[in-house]
Parts: structure tokens; sequence; C-alpha cells
């Protein structure tokens, strides 16, 4: 092409207009996909992970306290409703371990997780003891129980399973940081380049303008 013709000059000035408005829509439609990732990400892992979580330290603490009554009740039907919502609590702990297997994020968080599963699992080894021993006459055997094996790894239990929704809670807050990150980063880019498009439309019609007066 010869840019020494006006309309040369002309196409290619357009040309170049064009190029920097076709790279903003890219630059544009790059960030937004990497924000749906971000977002994404949010909604069917991080979120529902510490949903899940939550809801299993809520299900075992039930059969905690669950177990508690029927350590110390002395009715005998207070202690039958106990058990019967141990057993509820305990299906439900284990349901949500099950749904969360699949919400593993990452090596850390498989190794937080394994660690309050196998917690969980030795709790209700010993919950299950009390149970039976709370049935009996003597419940200040089910009450030492629950003293000395029960209720410490219950704590342990709750405590494993907080350190794995803390640590899902921070992937969560990097998330969002990454998300807001690459907003701003976004709005910077596509502000740089429709800049530079409207200087170069204004240098193209300078440039138009002079070549014709020149001609």
């Amino acid at each position: 092409m010869n840019l020494k013709t006006i309309p040369a000059r002309t196409a290619a000035g357009y040309l170049a207009l064009l190029l920097l408005t076709l790279l903003t829509g890219l630059v544009g439609l790059w960030r937004i996909n990497s924000l749906n990732g971000q977002v994404e990400h949010l909604a069917t892992n991080t979120v529902p992970s510490v949903k899940v979580l939550s809801e299993a330290v809520n299900a075992v603490t039930l059969a905690g306290r669950s177990a508690r009554r029927m350590a110390v009740a002395d009715d005998a039907s207070v202690r039958a409703r106990a058990e019967q919502a141990y057993t509820a609590a305990k299906a439900l702990a284990q349901a949500k371990c099950r749904d969360y297997e699949p919400l593993v994020s990452d090596p850390t968080d498989g190794d937080k997780f394994a660690r309050a599963k196998a917690a969980r699992d030795r709790f209700f080894v010993a919950a299950d003891r009390l149970v039976v021993a709370s049935q009996g006459g003597d419940r200040s055997i089910a009450q030492k129980m629950l003293a000395e094996e029960v209720d410490p790894v219950l704590e342990e239990t709750i405590n494993a399973f907080a350190d794995d929704v803390d640590y899902n809670s921070g992937l969560a807050d990097n998330a969002t940081l990454e998300a807001g990150r690459i907003v701003r980063s976004s709005y910077l880019a596509i502000l740089t380049n429709l800049v530079l498009a409207t200087l170069a439309g204004i240098l193209i019609g300078l440039w138009t303008v002079t070549t014709a007066k020149r001609a």
C-alpha cells in the first residue's frame, strides 16, 4: 500500500482504529471469562464447601448433645428421645461428609478433611459405646465415659471440622479478592484501549484533513 496517497493513508488509519477497537473487545471478553471462572468456582465449590462442612459440624455437635442427655437423664423416655436424636444426627453427619468429598479443593483441604473424618469416626465409636452404657441401670459408667472418652474426642472433632471450615473460608476470601482484582484490571485495560482508540480517531481525522489541505 502506497501511504503517500490520501485514500491509502485514510485506510491505514481506520485499519489501526479498527484493530484497537477489536483489541478492546478481545480484552473485555478475556477479562469477563476470567471473572466468570472465579464466580463459578465460588458458586459451585467454595461457598458450598463452607456450607456443607458447617452442616457436618452442626450434626456432630447435635450428636454430642444427644449423647450427653442419654448419659445424664433419669427419665427413660428422655433417654429414648435422645437416642433417636443421636442416631439421626449421626446419619446426617455421615451424609454431609459424603456430600463434601467431591468438593475437596486441594491437597491441603483434603488433609484437613481426612483428619476431621478420622476424629468424627473416633467420636462415634466412643458415643456408640456410651449409648449402650446409658441403657443400663448404673449410668455412672456412661457418665464417666462421657467425661473421659466422649467429650474429649467430640471437642477434637469439632475443632478439626472448624479448621477445615476456616481454610475454605480463606479460599472464599481469596477468590472474592481475585474477582475484585479482575474487575479493576478490566476497567483499566478497557479504559486504556478506549482512550487509545479515541486518540487514534482524532489523529486520523487531523491527518486526513491536513493531507487533504496540502493536496
